[in-house]
């Protein structure tokens, strides 16, 4: 049978989010963007496809090629007392960003980037026990071999579109052995570029994932916040919010909820003390309604800096009455308008040089020294 024609609501909705993405142009008949050529070229969602260019583009590919594969090797027990156990051996995946900043430890996607990275150490060093190593952490080894093939398969889709040279096709079964932590000296190429990539600090790897998830779900946002609900107001009034429950509130006001299963769960009534009681914002990918449909829940959700949101949480306008920049139409952001150009220059910076790599206008020095620096920007400004 024939496939069903999308409806008028459904191309006016895909058209929005292609707009959105700078996928397409705002002018007569759509005009598509180098972007938007190559994210139609990839076999996958386009957010998810954007997310995977763009890691290119800030030297963090082999965090964007796990990220894109959209599938968690974690395993989930019913059992209550089980699962805490499942999400302590989960998180830990991301303990190693305590030092740098304790919020960011909130992220079920930087725990699956690490998760990997730790899974192909010991499956290439330790095979023989990997199946133990898998049980201890609570770890689907089986969807760990499916995301290795997924990034292979996605590192030849980058090179058959010209993004990656054909030196990188077997780096999957040689990558991230060195350090299990930090992938470095990644051999990239774009077009006629071939250069090495800079060795991440742990502070730069924290910050440009985190930039790089924001970038690929944007503007999937829920801000955290202390508010009252109508089911509150029975409860004793108080002069300030200090003593309400810290909640996650979507677009359309409503609240959401954290699946049990994620490592953001427990955390969520600490993101405001590390914030300073400042809004605090988490972007997510799956969300779903319970089965009585008295909740919606979030199941993939990563703490993130305002700063990445500003960067890489696509347009916003600027209400300078009020100095404050709003993203995605809801999220104010109080911020003078010196931080507001600074994030509007990088901004534009970024899709110059992800344009210059899609467009093969390659000067080999120049990019790779225009990209560290770029890179230092951001990380700075995150930080």
């Amino acid at each position: 049978s024939c496939l069903t024609s999308p409806s008028i609501n459904q191309i006016k909705r895909s058209i929005s989010i292609l707009l959105e993405m700078n996928a397409i142009l705002p002018l007569p008949n759509y005009p598509i963007t180098p972007l938007g050529y190559h994210l139609a070229r990839l076999p996958m969602d386009v957010k998810l496809g954007k997310m995977l260019l763009l890691s290119i583009c800030l030297q963090c590919l082999e965090a964007g090629l796990t990220l894109t594969c959209n599938e968690s090797p974690f395993i989930n027990p019913s059992d209550s007392n089980k699962l805490s156990q499942a999400v302590n051996a989960h998180e830990k995946f991301v303990k190693k960003y305590d030092a740098v900043n304790p919020r960011f430890v909130c992220s079920d996607h930087l725990a699956i980037v690490n998760a990997y990275i730790e899974w192909d150490y010991n499956n290439t060093t330790n095979h023989h026990n990997i199946y133990d190593w898998c049980n201890k952490n609570y770890i689907d080894h089986k969807a760990m071999i499916d995301i290795k093939k997924l990034r292979e398969n996605y590192r030849h889709n980058l090179i058959d579109i010209g993004i990656l040279s054909t030196s990188n096709t077997n780096n999957d079964e040689i990558d991230d052995v060195v350090e299990v932590d930090i992938v470095d000296n990644l051999i990239m190429k774009s077009s006629t570029l071939t250069y090495k990539q800079k060795s991440l600090s742990l502070t730069e790897e924290l910050y440009l994932t985190l930039s790089t998830i924001s970038a690929g779900l944007s503007p999937q946002f829920a801000k955290v916040a202390k508010f009252k609900l109508p089911s509150d107001k029975a409860k004793k009034k108080s002069k300030n919010n200090q003593n309400l429950p810290s909640r996650l509130m979507q677009s359309d006001g409503s609240v959401l909820s954290v699946h049990p299963s994620s490592t953001v769960c427990r955390h969520v009534q600490d993101i405001l003390d590390w914030t300073s009681n400042v809004n605090g914002f988490i972007a997510y990918h799956k969300k779903m309604a319970s089965s009585n449909k008295s909740s919606i829940y979030i199941y993939d959700g990563s703490v993130i800096p305002i700063f990445s949101m500003l960067l890489f949480g696509g347009d916003y306008i600027y209400d300078s009455p009020r100095g404050q920049a709003i993203i995605c139409g809801w999220i104010k952001i109080k911020i003078n308008e010196l931080n507001v150009a600074i994030c509007k220059r990088l901004q534009l910076e970024i899709f110059d040089i992800l344009k210059v790599y899609l467009e093969g206008n390659i000067q080999v020095n120049e990019l790779t020294e225009r990209q560290n620096i770029l890179i230092d920007a951001i990380v700075l400004l995150l930080s």
